[in-house]
């Protein structure tokens, strides 16, 4: 039977095709556009996706695939950076990190976001959350030091020498901003639930917030203002505000308590 046929628009292939040689190359080339043709080629193991002129004396590559490691490389527009790196040994995606640490490693430079998510949440009578993290610990191996264990970690370091107390350089390690327009129950910038429930041993500390400043600076240097909580609170507007606190703690101890 026939395996290669013209047709009034090209040709036909029954079967499978095969391009042999040191690098064989497939063009795909586009009549109604100017440079926007594709290029398909394999050499050194690797598998090219590029984008080809018309003349087809020059390329720039968009994908790259590692036969001998499975790593995909995605590149940016100028076909130079290599921007999104797949590493297949170790499952990771590095995103503007050629060597990820992590299975998903973002790294950004100068940017206004690194990580921007948004949800736009529409009803009401569900739950929703715009980033949620669920980490689970378990084991009873025995710890030889104190040991670690966060569902987030933020580490923000600054060297940073361009501000002044006029045009102040502020740094924050989290900055939470909230604002409703809504009838909501209840609004919360920050909330923090902690609960202990042992079922042998001690647990030393069970602490809601815990907050650790330090002012440190070199001679010659000052820090005007360290503290350890600082609480403001506003009443603003026309309607009614039926209490305002700077600072509100409350403990309560159950009436099925059983404890010393």
């Amino acid at each position: 039977s026939t395996k290669l046929a013209t047709t009034s628009t090209g040709i036909d292939v029954t079967g499978s095709g095969k391009f042999s040689g040191t690098t064989p190359i497939l063009r795909l080339t586009e009549t109604d556009t100017t440079d926007l043709n594709t290029r398909l080629a394999h050499g050194g193991g690797f598998f090219y996706i590029s984008t080809e002129n018309d003349a087809e004396s020059s390329n720039t590559p968009r994908i790259r695939l590692d036969h001998s490691t499975g790593d995909i490389i995605f590149y940016d527009d100028g076909g130079t950076s290599e921007d999104l790196v797949w590493d297949a040994s170790e499952s990771r995606l590095g995103i503007g990190d050629t060597s990820p640490a992590a299975p998903l490693d973002v790294k950004g430079t100068a940017e206004t976001y690194t990580i921007y998510t948004r949800d736009t949440d529409n009803v009401c009578n569900q739950s929703s959350y715009g980033v949620f993290i669920n980490k689970d610990i378990s084991g009873s191996d025995t710890c030889t030091e104190d040991r670690t264990h966060s569902a987030l970690r933020i580490d923000t370091d600054s060297s940073a020498t361009g501000g002044d107390t006029n045009d102040e350089h502020r740094i924050y390690g989290i900055y939470n901003s909230l604002n409703s327009t809504g009838d909501s129950d209840a609004q919360y910038a920050a909330y923090n639930y902690v609960k202990a429930e042992p079922s042998s041993g001690t647990v030393s500390n069970v602490k809601g917030t815990y907050n650790y400043a330090i002012g440190d600076p070199d001679s010659g240097a000052s820090v005007t203002n360290v503290y350890g909580v600082q609480s403001g609170a506003y009443a603003q507007g026309a309607g009614d505000i039926t209490t305002i606190y700077g600072s509100n703690s409350w403990v309560n101890i159950d009436s099925d308590y059983t404890g010393s």
